[in-house]
């Protein structure tokens, strides 16, 4: 079974995490898996967004100081300035991308898999069901796409109740605890997101009935243990470099 791999928002080696030019830079580098995540602005637009609040994303200005999340700010406003995250390397200007310009770029390759995590920040603002309602009618062009991902387990029950023509779902453990055979059997998950560092050592990782899928991997050593372990799922912030890594020893990946 070949490795997977999984561009965590984008490839950030090159391009500001949860870009749309983050997204387009793995998709053409043949990464065909990949993770945004999204949040609403206070006027009700869906954005790739990972934080809490603006800070970090407009490290070299002062407006956003005060900790404001992205609920209480109008996309005109985020959309004021270009990011300037703290250690990027990059010194091309992007600004914040709403998540209908990746879908439009998905539905150019129809063998990438979209997975699109919903941030529990968004919970604060607006109710369960509509934030599901929004983000499903935003992604029903890539529905067979997609899967909708979530720390907030409450979340992700409302979406399998959902019959209509139902999303894959993908549980992020908010600890090592939250594995266990009633959550699987009450949420029947497609997908486990893992942080690779609360995985257990003496844990050999099955990718039946449910698809495993472990983050961040920050090195080829940290790959080489999850592999390992049973892991063919593996998310990352520079995907074609570890890539790269792994094909030099062998490894069939994609």
């Amino acid at each position: 079974m070949p490795v997977n791999l999984v561009a965590h928002r984008g490839d950030c080696q090159h391009y500001f995490e949860n870009t749309l030019a983050s997204v387009a830079e793995a998709l053409s580098q043949g990464i065909y898996a990949i993770e945004i995540d999204i949040q609403f602005s206070q006027d009700k637009v869906c954005v790739l967004f990972h934080d809490r609040s603006a800070q970090r994303y407009y490290a070299n200005t002062n407006r956003f100081n005060n900790q404001l999340a992205i609920g209480e700010l109008t996309f005109a406003e985020l959309n004021n300035e270009p990011f300037s995250l703290t250690n990027q390397t990059t010194t091309s200007s992007q600004y914040i991308s709403q998540l209908h310009e990746v879908v439009a770029l998905i539905q150019q390759y129809p063998k990438a898999t979209l997975f699109v995590e919903i941030k529990r920040i968004n919970f604060q603002f607006f109710r369960y069901l509509w934030v599901y309602q929004q983000v499903t009618y935003l992604l029903n062009p890539i529905r067979q796409q997609c899967v909708l991902i979530s720390f907030s387990y409450r979340f992700l029950r409302l979406c399998r109740k959902q019959t209509q023509q139902p999303f894959k779902l993908g549980y992020v453990l908010p600890e090592w605890q939250s594995y266990s055979p009633k959550m699987l059997k009450r949420l029947t998950p497609e997908f486990i997101f893992c942080d690779e560092e609360i995985l257990p050592d003496n844990f050999q990782v099955t990718q039946q009935p449910v698809q495993w899928v472990f983050y961040d991997v920050a090195s080829l050593n940290i790959a080489q243990r999850l592999i390992a372990q049973g892991a063919y799922w593996l998310e990352t912030f520079t995907p074609s470099a570890r890539r790269t890594q792994l094909q030099q020893l062998k490894i069939n990946c994609q």
